[in-house]
């Protein structure tokens, strides 16, 4: 009879080893993926109220993604796209990430508007919605997503933090605010002239800037327009609201993000669906072609004494 050396590979000894290598697949299998992903990532949170206390401290985007225990693409979405390195490692500083349970939570649904799973809505610290996507989606189109809306919100952050500089230092040095963009209250009394002059049905109908004369004046809604011709004159008053800026002129930007009516110039001028939009500047006309209809949906200015005027034309 032979005797088994210590390093002879048995029938045996490879019977266990199956046995412990298809008990290991099985353990595998059964485990959740999101579960074994989310041992080893920080990126999701679980409490709404939590991250979004964070998320004014911090001011930071908040993307919250809505799910269902049922739901196959959810499951897909955890195994494929959530738990990213690629996603943490791009945002894991730049964004408060909420994963949410909607049967959990139909509250934070009927908020947020979400009428499927799987969903991504993406929320300032202020609660206001600015981006929302519905539908699996895999990590490369994920990652193009949350980086346009987090660019945007970023982008938004920086301007109020310049406006914010700008206004303690137009305190601090009150001798040279003559030198930086400084508005008021426009009088009603003073009738401001709109569109610098230029005459709003030459610019509608052959989008040509033609300068008007004050021969050819009229008054609508508290502003004056200037026409080249009595014909371009008729023609405002039987459809002055075809002719007119949008929004009175104000920078529909600034009414968004600040919701005040802030009157625009023609030096910052653009068409839209047909529409004219004026703008304080070049930078909030770049923001608006970014996304016209977050800033097209907004509230109408109603009176002349709602709005603020740039005093540097």
């Amino acid at each position: 009879m032979l005797k088994k050396s210590p390093g002879v590979w048995t029938q045996s000894t490879e019977r266990i080893f199956l046995l412990v290598m298809i008990a290991i697949m099985i353990f595998s299998v059964g485990l959740e993926p999101a579960s074994l992903c989310a041992a080893e990532s920080s990126f999701w949170r679980s409490d709404y109220q939590s991250a979004l206390s964070d998320a004014k401290a911090q001011k930071k985007l908040l993307l919250l993604h809505f799910y269902a225990d049922w739901c196959m693409p959810c499951k897909r979405m955890d195994r494929e796209t959530l738990y990213s390195s690629e996603l943490t490692n791009q945002f894991g500083d730049k964004v408060i990430a909420v994963k949410i349970n909607g049967e959990h939570h139909p509250d934070l649904m009927q908020k947020f508007g979400v009428q499927s799973y799987p969903t991504d809505v993406f929320v300032t610290p202020e609660e206001r919605i600015e981006s929302t996507s519905s539908n699996f989606m895999p990590i490369n189109d994920y990652l193009k997503l949350v980086s346009k809306v987090e660019s945007n919100f970023s982008r938004i952050q920086w301007i109020q933090r310049m406006r914010e500089k700008a206004e303690e230092e137009k305190t601090l040095k009150v001798e040279v605010a003559e030198e930086k963009q400084i508005f008021k209250l426009v009088d009603v009394e003073q009738t401001p002239l709109a569109l610098d002059g230029y005459c709003p049905v030459t610019l509608e109908n052959d989008k040509s800037w033609v300068k008007g004369t004050e021969e050819f004046a009229y008054e609508h809604k508290g502003f004056r327009y200037f026409f080249t011709s009595a014909e371009q004159l008729a023609s405002f008053k039987k459809y002055p609201d075809k002719y007119s800026p949008r929004l009175l002129g104000c920078d529909p930007v600034e009414m968004w993000e600040k919701d005040k009516a802030i009157y625009g110039t023609t030096r910052f001028g653009a068409y839209y669906n047909g529409d004219l939009y004026l703008f304080a500047s070049d930078f909030n006309r770049q923001i608006f072609k970014e996304n016209p209809v977050k800033y097209t949906h907004t509230r109408h200015v109603q009176r002349i004494d709602e709005i603020e005027i740039s005093m540097l034309k």
